[in-house]
């Protein structure tokens, strides 16, 4: 989805200023090469990334994917993604997926970090949290995750460690705002809390906005612009996320913005729906496959306590039944992400484990 400007380190002289454009060039470059008599092939100087096929717009996946047809016979491409954006019908000819790190990883992982950061006595802190709280060990076998643990750890070393994803992007939330404040507050930004107003909800709500328009675009990526709560200063909290350095331009042509990583804009959007309470949209989010790690992360927010709305509402869902098991699925990482031990007794009022026996079975 992020197409070089050039490509680089590549003696085929493309240049291309849009992705279309690159197809073309790519195209001209090998007819060229094959033209001259090149001794080497467009499939031995160049390599095609094309990275985030989930943030690509569906609406633009059948032409993307055509376009990657057209020169898959020039050079080799290699496309990532999500698991959640991932699709079948994209024509690739080898696939791998990228499992989770090792135990044995995760520990190298967090010993150069802490070396690195001039903090290596850490590394036994954190790896006896991790063992402590197996379910937030398992989450932490993702790279990403498991760096920002190790930052926050280094940050807040006499603080209690954060024992779940959310509450880890909770406290990622609140060193960008100390950032911000810190650096920017003479320039008249900084983020505010009082009676009238919370920027960190209107922030959450705009992200909520973002991620759930259905405009066409890609649900990850935005305008400035779009960045409006209701009612709220839009520009305002465009510049304090900006500062924060929490969203960053993706194409500076088109004026497209997104968050630093798509868990951070879903994180967001579940701050919102946790504090609206607005049952309809939970219902709604919760019976939509795109937004299980929205669901993840508000169930996080909410901890284990059934009165929360969330629960109040995945109740409602946990009432329904299909053919296939889904929505038992779905819950099922729901559930996880809290550590629930009773198969959703307490938080569902209801145990789904029969229901994935059932599926499987």
């Amino acid at each position: 989805s992020d197409v070089p400007q050039q490509s680089n380190g590549c003696d085929c002289g493309c240049f291309a200023s849009t992705f279309a454009d690159f197809i073309a060039d790519v195209e001209v470059a090998g007819a060229r090469r094959q033209a001259n008599g090149g001794k080497r092939g467009m499939q031995q100087i160049c390599r095609f990334l094309l990275d985030g096929w989930d943030e690509v717009p569906v609406a633009m996946r059948d032409i993307v994917a055509d376009d990657i047809l057209r020169i898959q016979h020039l050079l080799p491409v290699v496309v990532t993604s999500r698991p959640s954006g991932y699709v079948t019908s994209l024509q690739i000819a080898t696939r791998f997926q990228i499992t989770p790190l090792s135990f044995e990883s995760m520990r190298i992982l967090m010993r150069e970090w802490f070396i690195e950061a001039g903090r290596p006595e850490l590394e036994l802190q954190l790896s006896l949290h991790l063992d402590n709280h197996p379910g937030f060990r398992e989450l932490a076998r993702n790279p990403f995750v498991l760096t920002l643990l190790c930052a926050v750890t280094a940050r807040d070393w006499r603080s209690p460690i954060p024992s779940s994803r959310a509450l880890l992007y909770e406290r990622l939330f609140q060193l960008a705002q100390e950032y911000c404040n810190s650096n920017h507050r003479t320039k008249g930004y900084a983020w505010k809390s009082n009676e009238h107003s919370n920027d960190a909800s209107d922030a959450s709500a705009a992200a909520f906005e973002t991620l759930s328009s259905e405009s066409g675009g890609c649900r990850y990526q935005f305008e400035l612009a779009s960045l409006h709560p209701p009612n709220r200063d839009g520009e305002r909290i465009a510049e304090l996320l900006n500062l924060s350095r929490l969203i960053t331009l993706v194409h500076e042509g088109a004026e497209q913005w997104s968050f630093l990583h798509p868990t951070v804009h879903e994180f967001l959007a579940a701050r919102h729906l946790t504090e609206s309470n607005h049952g309809a949209d939970l219902v709604a989010a919760a019976l939509k496959p795109e937004w299980l790690q929205v669901m993840i992360f508000a169930c996080g927010l909410s901890g284990n306590h059934p009165d929360q709305a969330v629960w109040k509402s995945l109740r409602q869902v946990a009432a329904k039944r299909d053919r296939f098991g889904l929505i038992a699925l779905r819950l099922a990482a729901i559930l996880k992400e809290v550590n629930c031990q009773d198969g959703g007794v307490t938080l569902l009022g209801d145990d789904i484990r029969p229901e994935l026996w059932r599926c499987l079975l």
